[in-house]
């Protein structure tokens, strides 16, 4: 019995494999033919047409640019001097080299004060 099960079960694979076999010969090339709506819209476009839009181009001389980041690159230099020159002198508030730590204060009762 099972071996006449597993001889339907090869029949059965054959007859779907030829089937699949011979759709595929008949429906790639259709597909290939066909012309399908892409679904295109627009102004100027539709079904299988597309038009490009039309680009734009506003340009400048290439001296204007080197202006505009030399400006910048100055304002860089200078800013980062400023900050340079704020940050040294909040970390040498109070002297650089402290010779102790200093105590947190307290109030009158020994306690540190919030």
């Amino acid at each position: 019995m099972r071996r006449l099960a597993a001889a339907a079960l090869v029949l059965l694979s054959v007859a779907a494999s030829a089937r699949g076999t011979a759709d595929a010969q008949t429906l790639v090339p259709r597909a290939l033919e066909a012309s399908p709506d892409m679904g295109v819209t627009g102004p100027g476009s539709g079904g299988n047409t597309f038009s490009w839009p039309h680009p734009v181009v506003y340009s400048l001389p290439l001296w204007v640019y080197r202006t505009i980041m030399f400006i910048w690159a100055l304002w860089i230099a200078v800013a980062l001097a400023r900050w340079l020159r704020f940050a040294w002198q909040a970390w040498s508030a109070g002297g650089i080299w402290r010779s102790e730590l200093i105590a947190p204060a307290t109030n009158g009762a020994g306690q540190t004060a919030p």
